[in-house]
């Protein structure tokens, strides 16, 4: 397995998804970030493929978003994605969006997800295969350094006292 992380095409800026300020609204930032990871989820091997076969999907926790610059209509995105952490129904990754004609980093986002059973909607632990490939892949992704974003917190200094 190679040591690069994964990236894949998250298409363009589509017109609709552009806000009043002219440029691509924090929402769309989203959707193209979930359209990107299916290709991860894929690679990852809990995809489409395993939802079908196994009834199971990845529910969001939680996610932290940040935006480092502005994405225009027409502009191509593209994205990174690397996995940072997985436990027995668990994962923690961290994906960056790009314009992909400049190479410049856009926005990025954590992700922290679960691993769901459809049929019941509860939390279950992911199949033997899936974990052998979690494994691999962040051996893999672990020679990469870790982005200097994840895990930090929103902070203007202490609250304000009243």
């Amino acid at each position: 397995m190679e040591d690069e992380l994964y990236t894949s095409s998250a298409g363009v800026v589509k017109p609709d998804w552009i806000d009043f300020n002219g440029h691509m609204t924090i929402a769309r930032y989203l959707d193209a970030f979930t359209e990107g990871v299916v290709s991860f989820y894929d690679y990852l091997g809990v995809g489409e493929a395993y939802r079908r076969e196994m009834g199971y999907s990845l529910f969001a926790l939680e996610n932290h978003s940040s935006y480092q610059r502005e994405l225009l209509e027409g502009d191509p995105i593209s994205m990174s994605s690397q996995l940072l952490a997985f436990d027995k129904n668990k994962m923690r990754y961290f994906s960056r969006l790009y314009h992909a004609g400049k190479q410049e980093q856009a926005a990025a986002v954590e992700m922290f997800v679960i691993n769901v059973d459809l049929t019941h909607r509860r939390a279950v632990d992911f199949p033997p295969t899936v974990l052998e490939r979690l494994e691999a892949v962040l051996v893999s992704h672990s020679k990469r350094p870790f982005p200097a974003e994840a895990g930090r917190a929103i902070t203007l200094g202490k609250p304000h006292k009243d």
